[in-house]
């Protein structure tokens, strides 16, 4: 039988002991840890099963009063207007920038391109260097809130290869626009920890 407890865990701080009959579930790489997680999902949809209609009727309504193509107001930031679009058929939010208030929208980022090939996509943290030459950004693709901090260049919409791994999503450019301060987590507890930066390229 799979044990959803053991009490063999005695975790030791600040001079004090205890037991903790679930710490085992910390090690993701444990086969037991999946397992019970796959076991906890069956009884949930079983649990759930008579209200599939309910949920679905739900939804309908709530996505119903949610305009499904939208912008948001233009926001000047410099010499730049920032605002984001959505649109219909497409999860993700749309970021753009134009020069002047009558100008034509660029897209600076469109969350969508991540969607291909992940259930799950967030980005965090989104920012223009003061020169508006580099957009910074935090994107999780998996949802464990290990961010991955890419540098693309506007000009040509291309990211370059600087990659930062295992951040909090918060990041800061410097007044030089070649710098990036962020934060960095420790993987086992997902707690920032250090405040780190780094050079263009």
């Amino acid at each position: 039988a799979f044990p959803p407890r053991r009490a063999s865990d005695l975790l030791e701080a600040h001079g004090e002991t205890r037991v903790d009959p679930w710490f085992w579930m910390n090690d993701r790489e444990d086969p037991r840890v999946l397992q019970y997680l796959r076991e906890e999902n069956e009884w949930c949809d079983k649990a759930l099963a008579p209200t599939k209609d309910l949920q679905k009727a739900i939804y309908r309504e709530i996505r119903a009063r949610i305009p499904q193509d939208d912008q948001t107001v233009p926001v000047r930031i410099r010499k730049w207007w920032y605002s984001t679009r959505f649109e219909d058929g497409k999860d993700y939010p749309i970021h753009l920038r134009r020069s002047a208030a009558d100008g034509a929208d660029e897209v600076v980022l469109d969350v969508n391109e991540f969607a291909d090939g992940h259930s799950y996509v967030e980005v965090a943290t989104r920012a223009i260097s003061p020169d508006g030459k580099w957009l910074a950004y935090a994107i999780d693709p998996v949802g464990r809130r290990l961010y991955l901090i890419h540098i693309r260049e506007l000009e040509t919409g291309k990211d370059l290869v600087d990659e930062i791994q295992d951040t909090s999503g918060d990041l800061l450019w410097g007044e030089d626009g070649q710098t990036v301060y962020y934060t960095v987590k420790d993987r086992q507890t997902l707690r920032p920890y250090k405040v780190l930066r780094h050079r263009v390229g």
